[in-house]
């Protein structure tokens, strides 16, 4: 039921956002994210990702960009279970674009549960960002739902359908800003180690007081789990 509102608030404020003026972006983001299992509290989550543009342009003068390599992020997030189905989350990322630099630091707060065979997940996140001229500061909050395709559970060799809705809070300097994701991706489970997931990600910024602001970004994310023991590489 809280993931249809929050799809059904996302809708409407997309449909009343393409009466009025607005500004559209679209390309492809992929990303390697690796895992490390240190024991059965901590973990450390490495992750690379590189947004390229296709495509840039607002609604009064069409497409008025083409391709564009927009942006590198690398991170490092370490993570440490607390209970049996919850996780504290700190990390550092930092990002390149048109040769400079941005820092950014993220807490996080992960509760995972099983409905009926489903896997949820929600996230409390906030982060700040500085740059030379700027400091943004964040919050989130996201609700995430994985549904296998084949059966009541994920095995390896199947596929699955995950879907993400965030909603952001961000104050840039004295300015407020809100903005909505919703993420829908295909995955497949390669086997305990890898998986892939490929779908839109969708963002929606800049409804309140300015000009709205739509963005598409192709996902192709890569998932590797760093193997266990000694003989590990020959489960690969």
């Amino acid at each position: 039921m809280r993931v249809r509102v929050l799809l059904i608030i996302l809708a409407t404020a997309s449909l009343s956002s393409l009466n009025a003026q607005y500004r559209y972006q679209y390309g492809y983001m992929p990303t390697l994210i690796v895992t490390k299992k240190i024991d059965s509290k901590w973990r450390i989550n490495l992750q690379t990702e590189s947004r390229q543009q296709l495509g840039i342009g607002n609604s009064q003068d069409g497409k008025t960009g083409e391709y564009d390599y927009v942006q590198t992020d690398i991170s490092a997030l370490v993570s440490r279970s607390v209970g049996l189905s919850s996780s504290l989350n700190l990390g550092y990322l930092l990002r390149t674009r048109n040769g400079e630099n941005a820092q950014r630091l993220m807490q996080q707060y992960v509760h995972k549960s099983k409905i009926a065979g489903l896997a949820a997940a929600y996230r409390l996140a906030q982060d700040y960002t500085w740059t030379d001229e700027q400091s943004i500061y964040r919050l989130r909050t996201r609700v995430s739902l994985q549904i296998p395709l084949q059966g009541r559970s994920l095995d390896n060799g199947e596929s699955y359908l995950k879907i993400n809705h965030e909603h952001l809070g961000i104050w840039n300097n004295d300015d407020f800003n809100l903005e909505s994701r919703l993420v829908t991706v295909l995955g497949r489970k390669i086997n305990q180690y890898q998986k892939i997931e490929i779908g839109p990600d969708y963002r929606l910024d800049g409804y309140i007081n300015r000009e709205t602001r739509h963005r598409v970004w192709l996902r192709i994310d890569w998932y590797w789990t760093w193997p266990q023991g000694r003989n590990s590489s020959k489960r690969l």
